[in-house]
């Protein structure tokens, strides 16, 4: 944890926040800095004067919150994971940790596939990589459409949502100014994957399992982000419904591909709206599942005109949806520009890719 971050973006108490009433979390003494890094805290707690509440701080990243003991448990796996092991090894404990826990399967699949959008490179760049369809790079792709849509660079504090491995929060700070204001905040609740994004920020290169075919997965190593704009970036751990921040502290909230992820997507719209005190980019490519989020709440892209005489209501297993453009105006958001056919496109094994067309927005 970046204490320049700690002091700009004052992450607040989500124990005894109430709308009248916010209290800063500060730094427990004991904290464990980074060798060679004074403004690092790699071990230590965030604590809350008022009520006591303690929010720890492992391996670089913090917890925050509203039951930081309930976000150990879902995480304990990953947090007490080793990383000091031989490949072969480091591959037989993987699948052990399968057979034992199938979610872990799952987990090797997003660090896949979210670290090689973030970090990979095809062939013809500097490592020799496996075959892929399509290029690396779309989370930053996204941004850098967001950022003509919107006619200049995003400057300021900039918050990212569900940033996952942290591809994109690098392009965010690698088109800043080297300006103290200028930082780049990612939150995700997937320790496993704030992990790998950490590597980048400690490391010069960074690994990750990339999924060859089946169940296999090879370590790859890829270079990590190079230059001073990299210490404006850091990774927290927080819940994009339950943000543990005071009202406008970011200049600009940004959320890719995230809204179908969450239960309430329009809860997720209002959130960014207090955050943010000037603009939010919100990518979306509607792919909805009922395992994540109810029908009723998804949004759709253009509202399909009703048959006449007839309503949405009226017809037999039909549920209303609302455009996401609506519900961003519902949220308070106006929105300035969009682009409704981005390709986003994520690597799922050597010989396959899912295909997206995203819906891009940039709103005020």
């Amino acid at each position: 944890m970046r204490l320049t971050h700690l002091k700009a973006f004052a992450p607040i108490c989500l124990q005894c926040r109430s709308e009248s009433h916010t209290v800063p979390l500060r730094l427990a003494p004991g904290a464990q800095r980074a060798k060679g890094e004074n403004d690092v805290i790699i071990d230590g707690a965030l604590v809350c004067h008022d009520c006591n509440a303690r929010y720890p701080i492992i391996d670089r990243i913090p917890f925050l919150l509203t039951d930081p003991a309930q976000g150990l448990r879902d995480n304990l796996a990953a947090i007490t994971r080793r990383d000091d092991l031989s490949p072969a090894n480091t591959a037989a404990l993987n699948e052990a940790a399968v057979k034992a826990d199938p979610a872990r399967q799952a987990e090797r699949l997003y660090e896949s596939c979210y670290g090689w959008d973030s970090y990979g490179r095809t062939r013809g760049g500097r490592h020799n990589e496996p075959f892929a369809p399509f290029a690396p790079g779309c989370a930053a792709g996204c941004i850098a459409r967001a950022e003509t849509l919107r006619g200049r660079p995003l400057r300021g504090a900039i918050l990212e949502l569900g940033c996952a491995a942290g591809g994109a929060c690098f392009a965010l700070a690698r088109h800043q100014r080297d300006h103290p204001r200028d930082l780049v905040l990612g939150i995700d609740l997937r320790f496993h994957l704030l992990r790998i994004a950490h590597q980048a920020l400690a490391n010069t290169h960074v690994t990750f399992p990339l999924r060859r075919e089946g169940h296999h997965y090879e370590p790859y190593r890829a270079a990590a982000p190079r230059g001073a704009y990299t210490r404006r970036v850091d990774f927290w751990l927080a819940d994009a419904l339950a943000l543990p921040f005071a009202q406008k502290t970011a200049r600009h909230v940004v959320a890719l591909n995230l809204l179908e992820c969450v239960p309430d997507p329009a809860g997720l719209l209002a959130s960014m709206r207090t955050v943010a005190s000037e603009s939010g980019i919100i990518a979306s490519p509607y792919d909805w599942s009922e395992h994540v989020n109810p029908p009723e709440a998804w949004l759709v892209s253009i509202q399909s005109p009703s048959t006449p005489g007839t309503t949405p209501e009226t017809i037999p297993g039909t549920i209303p949806s609302k455009t996401l453009t609506a519900q961003l105006r519902a949220a308070g958001w106006t929105v300035i520009a969009e682009d409704r056919d981005v390709p986003w496109q994520t690597r799922l094994y050597d010989r396959g890719t899912m295909a997206y067309r995203t819906h891009v927005i940039v709103a005020h």
